[in-house]
């Protein structure tokens, strides 16, 4: 299984909710050298942290989708982002 779950992912996912790091921690209550260490490296993260961030950025609309044999992983709007109908 392809892990979804990356730090590229992660910070696209903030980028589309145009949230700093800060305000991404106060949302998720992590620390925010947590959301940064998540978003920078693969290494010496908890699965813990890593999917209770995935399950914050799903609360704000965002839902990650998995790989396939013509696509990697990516990031879609589970409804369309406010102000936009």
């Amino acid at each position: 299984m392809i892990n979804v779950l990356t730090p590229d992912l992660f910070r696209a996912a903030r980028a589309m909710l145009n949230l700093t790091q800060q305000e991404l921690a106060k949302e998720a209550g992590l620390e925010r050298r947590v959301v940064a260490r998540l978003e920078s490296t693969q290494e010496n993260v908890k699965i813990e942290q890593s999917v209770h961030l995935k399950k914050t950025y799903e609360r704000l609309g965002i839902e990650f989708t998995l790989g396939s044999d013509s696509f990697g992983p990516g990031l879609r709007w589970k409804r369309p982002p406010r102000g936009d109908g």
